[in-house]
């Protein structure tokens, strides 16, 4: 998928006008079943990545779905597009109100997430708080702060065992810098349950001064993951045929690919138009911890380095 299309300016202006899903590629049974019944290649199965432009049913294609937007010569083209469908359907650009927060389903998941995007996790630690969630949410999806982060709960202090410095943690909130290869974290500013809203809004502060790492190269990525015996386990079988068993394969071509790659470019916050640039590889990853022995794997995990999951798209910022 063109990593170009969904950091292009116009079409994030053009996506606030649209209820926009981003899935995880092997990462859900369920998921991958819905995937199935939006498009899948000639091999018959599910692959690695996904983009269509359904009805309000869910289920219409107002588009040709594919791998990616490649029916349209251009960002422009696209967001042109999109504009027409939203025109045709008298949808309005309207500020959200959800109190809903946008989670990703689980601190495993949020932690890779997190680092391909280059984005500082958000943890909500504890039981279901309604006064919390409502303060959190009027904040996250306000123009300041929505796709400045990635979000997910957890209630078991087990869940945050690849997470250092929670060792004591209180409910709450807890910002997370994550690892370079997206397997473990670092605290780097907490919140009580209890907080107000100046309180938290401080906490949520601490990811704009975060120092985001450079752009990866993917192929440098790859290959020190793969030096560092660095490996991603799906949760539901690799079926892309692209991607050989054990998600292992050469050097991927210098644009478009079918294998697995490192991070990937973030969604830029505030709508910007993003670096579509090819940096050398990053000597560090700023602001987070670098790759330590605690980031390896249990033997036997597979299925490629860093991550399996879609190309990027805007997380919070609907």
């Amino acid at each position: 998928m063109d990593r170009s299309f969904l950091s292009d300016h116009a079409v994030i202006e053009a996506s606030r006008r649209f209820v926009c899903a981003r899935l995880s590629t092997y990462e859900s049974a369920e998921e991958a079943r819905f995937l199935e019944s939006v498009f899948v290649g000639r091999s018959g199965k599910l692959e690695n990545t996904v983009f269509a432009i359904l009805d309000a049913d869910g289920k219409t294609p107002l588009i040709r779905s594919g791998r990616g937007p490649h029916q349209f010569r251009s960002p422009s083209d696209l967001a042109t597009r999109m504009r027409e469908i939203a025109d045709e359907r008298k949808n309005a650009k309207t500020e959200l109100t959800s109190e809903i927060l946008p989670y990703v389903s689980d601190v495993r998941l949020a932690l890779n997430v997190a680092a391909c995007d280059r984005l500082p996790l958000v943890v909500v630690y504890g039981e279901e708080n309604d006064a919390l969630r409502s303060k959190l949410a009027e904040l996250v999806w306000g123009e300041e702060y929505r796709g400045r982060f990635v979000m997910v709960q957890a209630t078991e202090a087990k869940e945050l065992a690849k997470i250092k410095g929670v060792e004591d943690a209180k409910p709450g909130v807890i910002v997370v810098a994550p690892g370079s290869f997206g397997l473990t974290g670092k605290a780097i500013s907490t919140a009580p349950a209890d907080a107000d809203t100046k309180a938290l809004q401080s906490t949520l502060n601490s990811t704009l001064s975060y120092q985001r790492p450079a752009p990866r190269n993917t192929r440098e990525h790859i290959r020190a993951g793969r030096a560092q015996g660095v490996e991603w386990e799906t949760q539901i079988p690799v079926t892309d045929p692209g991607i050989p068993p054990g998600g292992h394969r050469g050097p991927p071509p210098p644009s478009g690919r079918r294998g697995p790659r490192g991070p990937r470019p973030p969604w830029p916050p505030h709508g910007g138009a993003g670096d579509h640039s090819s940096p050398p590889p990053p000597p560090h990853h700023g602001g987070g911890d670098s790759f330590d022995p605690s980031e390896r794997p249990p033997h036997g995990e597979k299925h490629g380095v860093a991550e399996k999951h879609d190309e990027p798209q805007e997380r919070n910022d609907r």
